[in-house]
């Protein structure tokens, strides 16, 4: 590091070619013969730690080789300081036509300093690799699925292309042509999602000081389409865990409680109140990438979720012999029972079984059976506000937007209603 005070200072008047030379190769020999006869004047602009280098050319003779120092540093400098000042003009130096035009940004980011929307050019010179990983660090509020998910998108699809590229040298019209690209291979919340973790990199090199504004901004995103939810009638619901075998209290507990799969695999005995047909569910499992870990529900929320009294004597079965820090729902081999392997080893089978029996049998996936607690519940006459709390959503506004479809029946009774009353 050079010892200066932060600050601006001219360098000695130099022809191209003695600077050059006399600083070691920094340009080829057809750069120097591109601006022989003219001269390079320098001028630096320190901050306690970094430098920016300026330059600009000019006619020699009209020059004069003026031998004016400004406010530099007198004395010879020392070895370190002449390799420190030779890296510094070879990395971070800035060409201009004449000195109007170098004087003119001088002037640009003294008023940016004073704005306090300077930043220091060489801090955006680091790459999208560098960022990425710190900004990766940092996410330790979120939930270890979606940090899978984040993890995924760095590896399979934003470093690859952006990695090594520097901070300030990624355009938006690049980001919006690759993002176009993407559409071609992934489905429109995939892109979303894999814009979203870069768009997220950028936001965190503005609050680093790295960048001033995000190229991700404004990009143009895949419309999403919703999928048409499979919801179940309580007679194909008896169907499906019907045809899961002994697995059937899966299917039953899923469907008539609303529990997100992790949700249900990680209740534990000592939380289940038989008396009172309740279940706290408090703790959740993910599988990141095959890894059991434990965590809390989404949202962070803890509830209490009521199951139907047919369920009581399944749930009995399952708690038999158990402590109360066991596991109610297990594997084969007595731990965690992971979604993976029911999914390829129970349930779609069953599921593929079921659609032959039944014509009218929807393509379903585990989720859908939350779904259909969901549409159960509101065909059994429960509100917005008792859904909302059964399946832990953040508010009744997103269980009404979740659920718009299962509400069209409400409007049809209003207007039934408000007829009855006009004409009584």
């Amino acid at each position: 590091m050079l010892d200066h005070e932060p600050g601006y200072y001219e360098t000695d008047w130099t022809p191209i070619r003695d600077l050059l030379t006399r600083d070691g190769e920094r340009v080829t020999e057809a750069d120097i013969a591109e601006v022989e006869g003219r001269a390079a004047y320098v001028r630096v602009y320190y901050t306690s730690e970094e430098a920016t280098i300026l330059y600009y050319l000019a006619d020699p003779k009209a020059a004069g080789f003026h031998k004016d120092r400004g406010n530099a540093p007198s004395g010879p400098m020392s070895d370190e300081q002449k390799e420190e000042r030779k890296a510094l003009i070879a990395n971070n130096k800035r060409g201009f036509a004449t000195k109007r035009e170098a004087e003119q940004y001088l002037a640009s980011i003294e008023v940016a300093m004073m704005r306090g929307e300077w930043l220091d050019p060489t801090r955006s010179r680091a790459t999208v690799s560098m960022l990425a990983g710190e900004w990766f660090a940092a996410q330790v509020q979120i939930k270890p699925t979606t940090r899978s998910g984040y993890r995924y998108a760095l590896d399979k699809h934003i470093l690859p292309k952006w990695g090594e590229r520097r901070l300030n040298d990624v355009g938006h019209g690049e980001i919006q042509a690759w993002v176009n690209a993407l559409t071609s291979t992934l489905g429109p919340s995939q892109v979303r999602q894999v814009y979203l973790v870069l768009a997220g990199v950028m936001r965190f090199a503005i609050r680093d000081g790295r960048l001033q504004k995000n190229p991700c901004d404004s990009i143009q995103l895949p419309r999403l389409v919703k999928k048409r939810r499979g919801y179940l009638t309580h007679a194909q619901v008896r169907l499906l865990a019907k045809e899961c075998g002994d697995w059937s209290d899966v299917v039953y507990f899923l469907a008539y409680t609303g529990l997100r799969w992790g949700e249900m695999a990680g209740i534990r005995v000592g939380r289940v109140d038989l008396s009172r047909r309740r279940v706290d569910i408090a703790e959740a499992v993910s599988e990141p990438r095959g890894v059991i870990i434990w965590g809390t529900p989404k949202n962070h929320s803890r509830r209490s979720v009521p199951f139907p009294e047919f369920l009581e004597p399944m749930v009995k079965a399952r708690s038999e012999g158990k402590g109360v820090e066991d596991v109610l729902f297990v594997g084969p081999d007595g731990g965690v029972l992971r979604a993976g392997n029911f999914r390829a080893r129970v349930f779609k089978p069953a599921v593929d079984r079921a659609k032959t029996k039944d014509p009218t049998f929807p393509t379903i996936s585990i989720h859908d059976l939350r779904h259909t607690a969901a549409s159960l519940a509101v065909s059994a006459g429960a509100n917005v506000k008792a859904v909302q709390r059964m399946l832990g959503h953040a508010s009744a506004a997103m269980t009404l937007d979740v659920y718009a479809d299962l509400f069209d029946d409400d409007l049809d009774a209003v207007a039934t209603a408000m007829n009855r009353g006009a004409i009584e």
